[in-house]
């Protein structure tokens, strides 16, 4: 007989990647910047990696979170830097 072990870590990492995902659906903060001024454009992007960051505080150990949020702020982050 094979015994499989983990699937509740699993789950539960699961579980937490649908509800970190579910607190940053739909408008997470509103920025104002100048495209054209670095440091306004630097500003936002930290404003924007905070709003995201707590929103995803209560999932912040694990590794599948921190890895969406990751992809997340590079994305929109160049969002950011391509608004001219």
């Amino acid at each position: 007989m094979l015994k499989i072990t983990g699937l509740d870590k699993l789950t539960k990492e699961l579980d937490d990647v649908q509800k970190a995902l579910s607190s940053l659906d739909g408008q997470i903060t509103e920025i104002e910047y100048d495209p054209k001024n670095i440091n306004s454009v630097n500003e936002a992007i930290k404003k924007m990696e905070q709003a995201i960051d707590k929103k995803v505080l209560p999932y912040k150990n694990n590794a599948l979170i921190r890895d969406l949020v990751k992809e997340m702020k590079a994305s929109y982050a160049k969002q950011i830097r391509a608004k001219k």
